[in-house]
């Protein structure tokens, strides 16, 4: 009996042993759940709340999902492999569907942004045990009851357009009637991020190292890929910081000095990549240098008009505007000009040491030092004196006057008040007639024709010209009211 024992148990692991050899494995189906191998010796009960069992020793086996509780009495050996697999009613029911960027391609996942807008669907229904007359599918829309298609597949020839879709497709039933559809989230985005804003603009020139690159980029659909962000300048990598508050991408650290070139590249979570953005500005924070000349070097003028040799260099912009004055505040808080090598100037209209002071300013604004240059001004002009004419307050209307220069041959200019200066006139004196009330002004200013040239030069002229103020009108005394105090002394 012992021995006869041995021997049916040798025969069923030898049993076992050949069916996993032939592939008795369950439905390769998603819903399919292998349970395992379950050997019972003798008559017995098998009970499952899950599976209804039906076999035979050495073919495939299977069980059907059901919501009983079924005893199945084996024989004297049974040999199950337990699995289970979807209800006859749920047949042809979309099992599972699957996206790949071609056939025998990339697969695609559900719901996730990737840039292939022409994939190739595959799905399945829940049993293997039959066959649908064929599929009906559509994209962003339920299918409607006509068949498309007998294979269990489509490839999209023609583009999908960006955005967010959902492919749907169901199986029609040998018979009346559709199994449940099944559907796939696919996410398309085939349009690369772009920069959209960036600072210093393009161009621009700088005199300040301490400015931030910022730039702004745009993705509409599945945004940047901030792991891909990339920012050469000058070929040296920079790394950028994200603004919250700004929505913008910041570098921090020093610009270098001169020509500044970025390089930004990107990709969108997508995997698109942006082309790579270039753009160039300039930092210049180096002041400009120079020096100023008055009338080639000379020692002494006899003129007020002399000439400025300007020279001056800067590192990287370049020198565009001057600004002279004849002392350092007067230079300072002077109108900027154009730049140029020569520059005429007039000098104060008095004798001795003069100095003419000069800035420089570059394109980027950066402003030199004030440098200066010394001259000896001499004029060769008269001096001019008042010798009679009315003082104080008088009620006659009309003035005359009489004035000399302390040069011979002197010529002479008047005006009243704020007047145009008269014609020169060798005559040294001056009759003002129908005068009106209230203060006058008389001035008067001499001149030589040192040079000959018979034309009175700016030189030639007295830059300090005589004045008279006085009054016209009545004169009237009042008696004061005057209140006397006396003290007496004891």
């Amino acid at each position: 009996m012992k021995r006869r024992f041995g021997l049916l148990c040798l025969l069923s692991v030898i049993l076992c042993f050949r069916l996993w050899l032939l592939g008795l494995a369950a439905p390769e189906s998603e819903n399919y759940k292998q349970v395992g191998w379950v050997i019972s010796m003798g008559a017995g009960q098998i009970e499952s709340e899950s599976y209804k069992v039906s076999h035979v020793i050495g073919e495939r086996i299977a069980g059907i999902v059901i919501n009983a509780v079924d005893r199945v009495v084996s024989g004297f050996l049974t040999l199950l492999d337990i699995g289970g697999e979807a209800g006859e009613e749920d047949n042809y029911d979309i099992d599972w569907i699957k996206a790949y960027t071609h056939v025998g391609g990339s697969p695609i996942n559900s719901e996730q942004w990737q840039n292939d807008n022409t994939p190739y669907f595959t799905w399945d229904i829940k049993s293997q045990q039959v066959t649908p007359e064929g599929f009906s599918f559509s994209l962003d829309s339920e299918p409607d009851d006509e068949i498309d298609t007998t294979d269990r597949g489509y490839l999209y020839k023609q583009p999908i357009s960006d955005g967010k879709h959902i492919f749907y497709v169901k199986a029609k039933k040998n018979g009346e009637g559709w199994g449940e559809m099944g559907q796939f989230n696919i996410w398309i985005d085939t349009q690369p991020p772009s920069a959209v804003y960036v600072y210093p603009s393009s161009g621009t020139l700088l005199n300040s190292r301490k400015e931030n690159i910022r730039i702004r980029f745009s993705d509409a659909l599945s945004g940047i890929d901030n792991n891909s962000i990339r920012c050469r300048v000058n070929s040296h990598i920079v790394y950028l910081k994200y603004d919250k508050d700004k929505d913008e991408w910041v570098s921090y650290g020093l610009l270098p000095e001169g020509r500044v070139t970025v390089a930004l590249s990107a990709k969108d979570n997508a995997g698109n990549k942006m082309a790579d953005y270039l753009w160039g500005f300039s930092v210049d924070t180096i002041s400009p240098v120079g020096s100023v000349v008055i009338n080639h070097d000379a020692p002494m003028t006899h003129n007020l008009r002399v000439i400025l040799t300007l020279d001056a260099s800067d590192n990287f912009s370049g020198v565009v505007n001057v600004r002279v004055g004849t002392s350092r505040g007067e230079c300072e808080s002077a109108q900027w000009m154009a730049f140029v090598p020569e520059l005429e100037w007039s000098l104060l209209p008095y004798n001795g040491q003069q100095s003419v002071y000069v800035q420089f300013k570059d394109k980027a604004g950066n402003i030199s030092s004030l440098y200066s240059d010394n001259i000896l001004v001499e004029l060769l002009a008269p001096d001019t004196v008042i010798t009679s004419g009315p003082t104080g307050l008088v009620e006659e209307r009309d003035a005359f006057f009489r004035y000399q220069a302390t040069e011979e041959n002197a010529y002479f200019s008047y005006k009243l008040d704020d007047g145009k200066w008269s014609r020169w006139s060798r005559e040294d004196s001056v009759m003002l007639v129908g005068l009106v009330d209230g203060r006058h002004v008389f001035s008067v200013r001499a001149a030589r024709d040192v040079n000959g040239n018979n034309v009175i030069d700016e030189e030639e002229i007295d830059p300090t010209p005589a004045q008279r103020i006085w009054f016209v009108g009545k004169v009237e005394i009042e008696e004061p009211n005057v209140k006397v105090n006396f003290w007496r002394v004891e």
